[in-house]
């Protein structure tokens, strides 16, 4: 009955796969219905996952009793889809029965932490790179605001780059004091490469000015032009008149 379940999830699965779902709400209900025959298996006696093994050998599988039961089962839904994807999605069912992540929940709790990718990176400390990283942010932040005032003649000279990247403190009284430099060079890069709105505004000025000098210098050759013929016309005037016979 369990390969039988893991079989109609698979379905579903190859089903998921052909439509690429960019939501990926099918793929997290996949992966809660994984996660609920995962714990079927666990709690399953002796003779009933011997007989699931057997049924994995039967269709090759191989190192099962170093194998994780969420792996088995992942492998048993997604088929070959790559030892990274599949190892990934085993990893958000461990992690979640680590958590004790109940079933019903599983895919908001995946939705919460930001993706599969996200679940999948967890590290040890049971935090993904998202939390991390806030955490990350909002301790440096804490050291900045008693940070004093950082050297600008100990800038970093990079190699072939005669720009560096400063991080600035606004203060209580408006007043902008420089506090740390950025020194990783492909952090500096990534950040002039973020200010490519600079070259399209100043394209955009210098394409603006040079249709205005364009219309500028239309304009200055035909008020020449009619100025000539405002002259040639006064010119013609003064003409005697042809006497007629």
């Amino acid at each position: 009955m369990i390969i039988q379940s893991l079989d109609t999830i698979a379905k579903k699965q190859s089903k998921w796969s052909k439509k690429f779902d960019n939501v990926n709400d099918s793929l997290y209900n996949i992966l809660a219905e994984c996660y609920e025959q995962t714990a079927t298996i666990r709690a399953a006696k002796r003779d009933v996952v011997l007989a699931f093994n057997s049924e994995l050998k039967n269709r090759g599988f191989k190192r099962l009793d170093a194998t994780k039961l969420e792996t088995k089962v992942t492998r048993v839904v997604f088929g070959d889809i790559g030892a990274n994807r599949a190892s990934g999605y085993a990893k958000v069912l461990v992690i979640a029965r680590k958590e004790s992540v109940k079933t019903v929940d599983l895919v908001d709790w995946i939705k919460d932490a930001g993706g599969v990718e996200e679940v999948r990176r967890t590290d040890a400390s049971g935090k993904t790179p998202t939390v991390s990283r806030e955490d990350a942010i909002t301790n440096v932040l804490k050291a900045l605001d008693q940070a004093p005032e950082f050297d600008m003649n100990s800038v970093t000279k990079h190699e072939g780059l005669e720009y560096s990247v400063i991080v600035v403190r606004r203060n209580a009284d408006q007043s902008v004091v420089p506090v740390a430099e950025v020194d990783s060079l492909p952090t500096v890069k990534n950040v002039l490469a973020s200010l490519k709105s600079l070259v399209v505004d100043q394209q955009s000025k210098d394409d603006n000015q040079f249709a205005a000098e364009q219309r500028k210098s239309q304009a200055q050759i035909i008020a020449a032009v009619v100025q000539q013929m405002t002259e040639a016309s006064s010119s013609n005037d003064q003409l005697p008149l042809a006497k007629v016979a």
